[in-house]
């Protein structure tokens, strides 16, 4: 038998301790709880949108790292989230439920929308921050952020701006929340929710609305055509390549809502052992030279915290959510929903 080189044999080992291997990301390890048939990966928002290829991309490799033998994506649009957390709470003890969780559950609880909350689900991983865009028609007589800014003063109805995925979500909170600090009287701003951000760009290309406000991802695909025109990205700094010539609000003068997060939720009664293996999964994939390219070319901040430490940041972006929300007047507008 060869032998392998002492520091060769020692990185190998080394590698599958952390659940990665020279040639990639190894099965969990060995002995403890694997899924068995097909994950279910539920998604709040339509496809072909931001949400929908995160998801897709992570499904991908954790059957490509072999994590999971098949993982089929689940758009289910709606409800606050409500329509996608509905497979995990009709089975509550199921490992094999995944659920991107964004900061729109925090929203939507905070204001009274739905009684259901991150408390009522497991915690898996908190993958990453999102950053937001704001964007018009190339033909718009709305040239900069200012102009858009100086028309809502002015006139706050006068403007339909699309979002998805429903009203008192992070879009319309964080892009109300910046044109309030400006002098907007957000109370009268038209905002029209679509079920995902591909739907309303293909809104704005049909003239049904004047701007959308999404994330950054989904405005990319749009620039190079020359019929989309970007005016602001919330974001702590300039994001590159083909979002460089656009300003931040930051940059510009204006405030933002920090930044919204993604991550995972499992169903509520899964044991330690399968939460810990999915987070173990999650992280391995994470730190793999693909998943990295894909957070780049998406314009996303990598912000990953295991399932203890996401529980601590809930906590506190709860905190801060529910007090932008009072000064926006939210915690009394949205109808109330039920969970099934």
């Amino acid at each position: 038998m060869n032998k392998l080189p002492i520091a060769k044999s020692l990185a190998l080992a080394a590698g599958l301790f952390l659940g990665i291997t020279a040639a990639g990301v190894s099965l969990a390890q060995q002995g403890t709880w694997k899924p068995q048939g097909t994950v279910e990966y539920v998604i709040p928002g339509g496809a072909g949108a931001a949400l929908d290829f995160s998801a897709r991309k992570l499904a991908q490799l954790l059957e490509k790292h072999q994590f999971a033998q098949n993982v089929v994506v689940q758009n289910k649009p709606g409800g606050y989230g409500l329509l996608a957390l509905a497979p995990l709470q009709s089975n509550p003890k199921s490992p094999n439920y995944l659920y991107t969780v964004t900061s729109g559950l925090n929203f939507a609880h905070a204001q009274g929308a739905i009684s259901t909350s991150t408390k009522d689900f497991t915690p898996v991983v908190t993958l990453f921050k999102d950053n937001f865009s704001l964007a018009v028609p190339s033909d718009s007589k709305l040239k900069t952020a200012k102009d858009f800014v100086e028309l809502l003063k002015r006139s706050p109805e006068s403007v339909a701006i699309a979002i998805g995925t429903a009203i008192g979500g992070t879009l319309d909170v964080s892009l109300s929340y910046t044109l309030r600090q400006a002098g907007v009287d957000t109370t009268r701003l038209r905002f029209i929710p679509y079920k995902s951000s591909a739907e309303s760009f293909n809104a704005l290309l049909g003239g049904h609305v004047d701007a959308v406000y999404s994330s950054t991802p989904n405005l990319v695909p749009h620039l190079p055509g020359g019929k989309v025109r970007g005016l602001a990205i919330a974001s702590e700094e300039r994001l590159g390549t083909d979002l460089a010539t656009i300003p931040t609000w930051k940059e510009l003068g204006y405030a933002t809502f920090p930044q919204p997060i993604r991550g995972i939720l499992a169903a509520r009664d899964i044991t330690k052992e399968q939460q810990q293996y999915w987070e173990n999964a999650f992280r391995a994939i994470t730190s793999t030279p693909e998943w990295k390219e894909h957070l780049a070319k998406n314009h996303w901040t990598p912000f990953f915290l295991g399932a203890r430490e996401s529980v601590v940041f809930y906590q506190k972006e709860y905190q801060q959510v529910q007090i932008v929300l009072s000064e926006l007047g939210y915690t009394t507008q949205p109808p109330k929903l039920s969970q099934k």
